[in-house]
Formats: structure tokens, sequence, C-alpha cells
């Protein structure tokens, strides 16, 4: 996440776009469904959440990715 945070800082008119929004809900949504599911996991209890929340995770990275390649890197003039 924190390179996630350092691009946005870096090129803000990345951060205004559509996909950025989405790709802020997807992974505050990351964090809320595999933390509990790694913990759980640990604790040898259903390791489902874990499974879903790296699959969101995944997601994550692939909408970042989209913001990378549409948005360019640095600031724009």
């Amino acid at each position: 996440m924190s390179v996630f945070g350092t691009y946005y800082a870096l090129a803000p008119n990345a951060g205004e776009s559509r996909f950025a929004q989405v790709h802020y809900v997807v992974t505050l949504a990351t964090v809320v469904i595999l933390t509990p599911g790694i913990a759980m996991a640990i604790n040898e209890q259903r390791e489902i959440l874990a499974k879903i929340g790296s699959l969101v995770a995944l997601l994550s990275m692939g909408l970042f990715a989209l913001v990378v390649i549409r948005k360019g890197a640095g600031t724009s003039p």
C-alpha cells in the first residue's frame, strides 16, 4: 500500500480518476478481509478469508496497474 500512496502523491492527477477511487475501495476491502483471514489461518481455523483476501489483493494490484498505464508516471505539466 505504501507504493500506491507514493505513486498517488507523485502523480496527483492519477488520484483523481475513477479507477483510483475504485482502487482505493478494493484496497480497503483487501485489508478488511485479509487481516482477519491471516489471523484465522495462523490459528488453524478456516482459511477461506485469507484466500478471498488474496484474490481481492490481486484485483487491487491489477487496478493499480491500470491506473499507472492510463495516467503514466510522474506529474503532468
